[in-house]
């Protein structure tokens, strides 16, 4: 909480610079390692040799649309992670599924805690979770896919249990449709079976 220790007035004093290098850069930003490029290594005007933060790096290396992308590819992979959850749990052997999305939406909500202070955003491991993310989703919903699925007809939706029996259409008649409740309508009377 104190500002004025030298290791958080450091990291916040970066912050600022990478803000400001990000405005003077808002569509590519500066390319990769950014802050370790532009060092000036002077009391005046210190050196920063990395963000400590995964959002200030990447709006500095690749500005404002780079983070964007970043923020999107993160987003993305968490509402993956929700719906292999959701889906998951409607089949029994898919359980492991539901676990490991939510334990992969869990990895990645610790690594971006643990990266508001690293500069971490070109390591791997993030974008090996959107991987695994994908993976387990299609793995998902083949398996869904296989399900049978439920019929839906006018007795399923009206909360029949048995559906209404047909009638046998008569041969040289046009198959009457399911009785009413008035009765089973007739035939026209060019269709009647002439006797």
């Amino acid at each position: 909480g104190d500002a004025t220790e030298s290791s958080a007035a450091g990291r916040i004093d970066a912050w600022e610079w990478g803000w400001k290098f990000a405005l003077d850069h808002p569509i590519t930003g500066g390319g990769y390692h950014s802050f370790i490029l532009h060092q000036t290594g002077t009391i005046d005007n210190p050196a920063y040799l990395e963000a400590h933060n995964i959002f200030f790096e990447t709006m500095a290396d690749h500005g404002f649309v780079g983070l964007g992308l970043l923020f999107a590819l993160i987003l993305m992979m968490v509402f993956n992670c929700s719906a292999i959850s959701k889906r998951a749990k409607k089949i029994p052997d898919l359980a492991w599924a539901a676990n490991l999305g939510a334990m992969l939406q869990l990895a990645m909500w610790t690594f971006l805690a643990g990266s508001q202070f690293l500069a971490d955003a070109t390591q791997s491991m993030p974008y090996e979770l959107v991987a695994l993310s994908i993976g387990v989703r299609g793995i998902v919903e083949r398996r869904i896919a296989q399900e049978p699925k439920v019929a839906i007809n006018a007795a399923n939706l009206l909360g029949l249990k048995k559906p209404a029996p047909a009638i046998a259409a008569v041969p040289g008649l046009v198959p009457s449709p399911v009785p009413s409740r008035l009765g089973a309508p007739r035939a026209p009377a060019a269709y009647r079976r002439r006797s």
